[in-house]
C-alpha cells in the first residue's frame, strides 16, 4: 500500500523528538566522530564556527515530529546550516554524503536509546522530517551558489562592457589624435610657401604668426601626452613650494586674454590682489587654470561670456580652503557625461558633432594633477545650451 507524505508528516511522535532533542549533542557527537573517520578532509563541518547550527538544525528535525505538518518545512536554521556548508567550502556531492551519513547515525542512534527497532511509521516519519530538512538546507545551498555565480556573470558582463567602451573610446582617441596633429600642417605648409614666395614684410609676418600658433597647438598636444604618460605612470615631479595661488590665476587669465578676444569672448576676472596661499607646483597648477580656461574656450560659441572667481573661504579648527570658479555660457554638458566628464578620451555627443573634439586628455589632466595637490574638481551643467561651472578646490596653507 502507497503512503502519501502528507499522511506522513500529519502524524505525530512525540517519543522520537523527545529523544533527538534530549540526545542532540549525542547524535551531533556521533555524527563528528563518524564523518573524520570517514571523511576526514570535511569534518570541519563540526567545528566551532559552524557546530551552533547543528543543536537547531535537530531541534527543529524535533519539533517537526512532535507537530502535525502538512506540507515541508522551509526552516530558518536549516537554511542556515546550508549557508554554512557553502561558505565552509563545500561542494553540493559532499553536502548530499553528508547528510546520509547523518541519516545512518539518526537512526542507529534512535533505535539504541529505544532498544527496539522502529516501526515502519516511525521509520517513515523519521526519514520524511530529515529529507524535508535536508532539501532545505541544500535548497539554501544552491540558493547561494547560483546567486554567486550570477554575481560573477554580472561582474564579468560589466567588465566586459567596461573594456569594450575603454577601447571604443581609445579608436577615437586615436582618431582624434591623427587628426588633431594632422590639422595644423596645412597651415603650417601654406605659411612656408608663402614665405618662400613672398618678399613684403607684412606676409611674411602674417605666415610666421600663423607658423607660431600652430606650432604652440602641436607643442600642447604632445606635452598633455607626454604629462598624461608621467602621471598614469607616477613619473611626473612636483616641485612644491609655498605658492600664490590667487597670482597663478591672474597670470594664466592675462596670458589668454587675446586667445579670448580672438575668439570674440569676454573673459572676465573677479580675482583681487590679495594672496591666497597654498602649497604646491605653481607650474603644474597654472596648467590646471589654463586647461580649464582653454576648455572654456572651446565650448562657448562667439559672443558668449567666460567668469573667472577666486575665493578663500575660512574654515573652523582647519587652514580653510581655495575655491576657484570657471563659468561659461557655452553649450554645456549632457547629464549622463558629467559623471565622467574627468575620465580619460571622454568626448560629448556635441562636441563631436559640431567639430569641438579633442584629445579628451585636458579634464583628465586636471583631475589628477589636483589630486597631486589633495585637491578637487567637480562640473556642474543644467544640460545642452546652458553653459557650465567648473569648481577647484584646494587647501590653503595655515595662516
Amino acid at each position: 500500500m502507497s503512503v502519501d507524505t502528507r499522511y506522513v508528516r500529519a502524524q505525530r511522535h512525540d517519543l522520537l523528538a523527545e529523544v533527538i532533542h534530549r540526545e542532540s549533542a549525542t547524535i551531533i557527537s556521533r555524527w563528528a566522530d563518524r564523518a573524520l573517520a570517514e571523511q576526514g578532509d570535511r569534518e570541519r563541518i563540526h567545528h566551532a564556527e559552524l557546530i551552533d547550527h547543528l543543536p537547531q538544525f535537530l531541534d527543529d528535525l524535533s519539533r517537526s515530529l512532535a507537530e502535525s505538518r502538512e506540507d515541508s518545512s522551509r526552516d530558518r536554521w536549516a537554511r542556515e546550516h546550508g549557508q554554512q556548508r557553502w561558505h565552509a567550502g563545500w561542494s553540493l556531492p559532499e553536502v548530499v554524503r553528508d547528510y546520509q551519513l547523518l541519516q545512518v547515525i539518526l537512526l542507529d542512534h534512535l533505535e539504541d536509546c529505544l532498544g527496539r527497532p522502529l516501526s515502519s511509521r516511525e521509520f517513515m516519519a523519521v526519514g520524511v522530517a530529515l529529507d524535508d530538512a535536508i532539501a532545505t538546507s541544500v535548497s539554501a545551498y544552491v540558493d547561494e551558489t547560483e546567486g554567486r555565480h550570477r554575481l560573477s556573470a554580472d561582474a564579468l558582463r560589466d567588465q566586459t562592457q567596461r573594456l569594450k567602451e575603454l577601447d571604443r573610446r581609445r579608436s577615437e582617441f586615436l582618431a582624434v589624435l591623427g587628426h588633431e596633429l594632422r590639422n595644423p600642417l596645412g597651415p603650417i605648409k601654406t605659411a612656408l610657401d608663402l614665405m618662400s614666395l613672398a618678399s613684403d614684410a607684412e606676409t611674411i609676418g602674417w605666415s610666421r604668426d600663423v607658423l607660431t600658433r600652430q606650432v604652440d597647438q602641436m607643442m600642447r598636444l604632445v606635452d598633455d601626452l607626454l604629462d598624461f604618460s608621467r602621471l598614469s605612470q607616477g613619473k611626473l615631479n612636483l616641485q612644491r613650494d609655498r605658492v600664490d595661488f590667487a597670482r597663478v590665476v591672474r597670470e594664466a587669465v592675462s596670458d589668454l586674454r587675446a586667445v579670448f578676444q580672438q575668439s570674440e569672448l569676454t573673459l572676465d576676472c573677479d580675482v583681487e590682489g590679495a594672496p591666497v596661499w597654498i602649497e604646491g607646483d605653481a607650474v603644474r597648477l597654472r596648467q590646471v587654470v589654463t586647461n580649464l580656461l582653454l576648455n572654456a574656450r572651446k565650448f562657448t560659441d562667439p559672443q558668449g561670456r567666460v567668469t573667472v572667481r577666486l575665493a578663500a573661504d575660512g574654515n573652523d579648527g582647519g587652514p580653510g580652503t581655495a575655491t576657484l570658479r570657471i563659468r561659461d555660457t557655452g553649450i554645456g554638458i549632457e547629464p549622463e557625461l558629467l559623471p565622467r566628464i574627468f575620465e580619460t578620451f571622454t568626448q560629448g555627443r556635441a562636441s563631436l558633432e559640431d567639430g569641438r573634439s579633442g584629445l579628451g586628455l585636458g579634464l583628465a589632466l586636471v583631475k589628477q594633477l589636483l589630486d597631486h595637490h589633495s585637491g578637487e574638481v567637480a562640473a556642474a551643467s543644467d544640460g545642452p545650451g546652458c553653459g557650465s561651472e567648473f569648481v577647484v578646490r584646494l587647501p590653503l596653507l595655515p595662516a
